[in-house]
C-alpha cells in the first residue's frame, strides 16, 4: 500500500525547524535594547535641536519680514488713501501739518515688537 501513498517516517523538515527555533539569550536582547534605547536618545536629540534651529530661524525671518510687510501696507494704504481723496483741500491739509502718524505708530510697533523678541535675538546670537 505504500505506493500510492506517502509513508511519514519521522518528524517533517517544518516541524523540526520549528521546534529548533528559541529564544535568544537574555544578554543579548539586554544589549540590543541598550543600544535602541542610546540610539533614539541620540535620534531625539538631533531632532529637538533642530526644531529649535527652525524656531530661531522663522523667529529672525520674522524680524526681516514683519517690518517690511508694515511698510508695504502703510504705503499701500497712504495711496489708496490718496487716490479716494477727490477734495484737494483735504490732501493739502494732511501734508501741511506734518508728518503722518503713520510713521510714529510704524516705529512704536517696531520697537515693541523688538523688545518683545529681545531676550531670543541675544540668546540665538550672543551665545554664552
Amino acid at each position: 500500500m505504500g505506493w500510492f501513498t506517502r509513508e511519514r517516517r519521522g518528524m517533517s523538515w517544518m516541524d523540526e525547524s520549528q521546534d529548533s527555533v528559541s529564544a535568544p539569550p537574555a544578554h543579548l536582547l539586554m544589549f540590543f535594547g541598550l543600544l535602541m534605547l542610546v540610539m533614539y536618545y541620540s535620534i531625539r536629540s538631533e531632532y529637538e535641536e533642530k526644531v529649535k534651529e527652525t524656531k530661531m530661524e522663522l523667529r529672525l525671518f520674522l524680524v526681516i519680514l514683519l517690518p517690511l510687510l508694515v511698510i508695504l501696507a502703510t504705503h499701500l494704504t497712504v495711496k489708496w488713501s490718496d487716490v479716494r481723496d477727490t477734495s484737494q483741500v483735504v490732501y493739502e491739509t494732511l501734508h501741511e501739518e506734518g508728518s503722518s502718524p503713520w510713521g510714529v505708530a510704524f516705529v512704536l510697533l517696531l520697537v515693541l515688537f523688538m523688545v518683545n523678541y529681545r531676550s531670543s535675538i541675544y540668546s540665538a546670537w550672543f551665545r554664552p
